[in-house]
């Protein structure tokens, strides 16, 4: 991230469970020096058990209100969650 235009990302897909990764970074060809950020995220989607809730307003509503489309399917939730970050140089 510190050097325009060099940068990229890696996806790996795992199940539930405990995981090792290890990630060997190299030069890319005709790149002598380089210094940056390396981090880690973990990106994931969940569907949690929710509960019913019902509301009864004091006044009737006969005009609704668009929502917006959801990003998602029904019921899930995505979250990023950062695991660290290192410097690197190379």
């Amino acid at each position: 991230e510190q050097q325009e235009g060099r940068w990229t990302w890696y996806m790996i897909k795992v199940q539930q469970g405990r995981h090792s990764v290890k990630m060997l970074i190299n030069s890319a060809q005709g790149i002598e020096k380089w210094k940056g950020l390396a981090s880690a995220w973990l990106v994931c989607q969940e569907k949690p058990q929710g509960i019913e809730l019902s509301l009864k307003m004091k006044q009737s509503y006969e005009k609704r209100r668009l929502l917006p489309p959801r990003p998602f399917a029904e019921g899930e939730m995505r979250r990023n969650i950062e695991l660290g970050q290192v410097k690197v140089k190379l």
